[in-house]
């Protein structure tokens, strides 16, 4: 017969502990749930990374498991009329989720569980900023949402060269059009930048990788960079040209996994969701 004292220690070895005091969860990753979940798997990141009530959230969220939750999300947030065209759903499993309709998931999500609100807005060109102005606004803005206890949603955005079918005389023959966008969760950022600053390094929790992954922002001063805005129906171009936040983050292929990194130049910080 076993010692009481062993059976006590096998007993507790059965026993999930609770998280210690500054332990990181875990990244939910979206491998085993579809190419184009990295929007809802965001939005659980962010809550599990974020203050008490919006851990308490995710907790209460009817489903076990990360990934029972974000399918959760999916069915009551995602598979429900667009809120840019209603003929279809917010989340499709072969088109992910427009700015828009990833902001109108978050919305609802947040109002049913009882949290602050949440806005969104592009970050890649927010007004007629200088240099660093924009950067510095934009960082403001992420740091104030994770200080009050919600990390900001971000997507990135890869952009390629398009040729114009029929370029007009003395016009560019060739145009940048959007590729792929990431949605992510900022976890940690700088808590101020210095003076001059045109850079800074956040921290993500990244669905694709199942990681937390470090990308590095920064502000294109010297070269301005007109884009092709819009989704998979509506394109437009912006009249003017004003420098946009640049992304460096190797991790991602961001659709382009046969292209070195440094060809992909216009990887940009396209659209965040913030708490107000």
């Amino acid at each position: 017969m076993k010692a009481p004292w062993i059976l006590y220690a096998l007993a507790l070895l059965l026993v999930p502990l609770p998280r210690l005091a500054g332990e990181q969860p875990a990244v939910v990753p979206q491998k085993t749930i579809g190419p184009m979940a990295c929007g809802p798997c965001a939005l659980l990141n962010a809550l599990n990374f974020g203050g008490k009530d919006e851990r308490a959230a995710a907790v209460d969220i009817e489903a076990e498991g990360n990934i029972a939750k974000v399918q959760k999300l999916i069915e009551d947030y995602g598979h429900v009329p667009s809120d840019v065209y209603p003929d279809r759903q917010r989340y499709r499993e072969k088109g992910g989720m427009s700015d828009l309709e990833m902001l109108g998931m978050v919305k609802d999500f947040i109002n049913d569980a009882g949290l602050k609100e949440v806005e969104g807005a592009s970050l890649d060109r927010l007004q007629a900023l200088k240099a660093g102005e924009h950067l510095r606004e934009v960082h403001a803005r992420l740091r104030r949402s994770l200080d009050a206890g919600f990390p900001p949603l971000v997507i990135i955005r890869s952009f390629v060269i398009k040729p114009v079918e029929k370029p007009k005389q003395g016009a560019d023959p060739f145009e940048w059009w959007g590729k792929t966008g990431h949605w992510l969760a900022v976890i940690d950022l700088p808590k101020k930048l210095e003076p001059g600053a045109l850079s800074f390094t956040m921290k993500v929790a990244d669905s694709w990788t199942g990681v937390p992954q470090d990308c590095f922002v920064y502000e294109e001063q010297f070269r301005n960079f007109t884009a092709a805005k819009g989704d998979d129906r509506k394109w437009i171009w912006p009249t003017v040209e004003r420098p946009y936040l640049l992304v460096t983050m190797p991790a991602l292929p961001l659709g382009m996994q046969e292209s070195p990194w440094y060809l992909r130049s216009n990887v940009v910080l396209s659209y965040g969701i913030y708490r107000k």
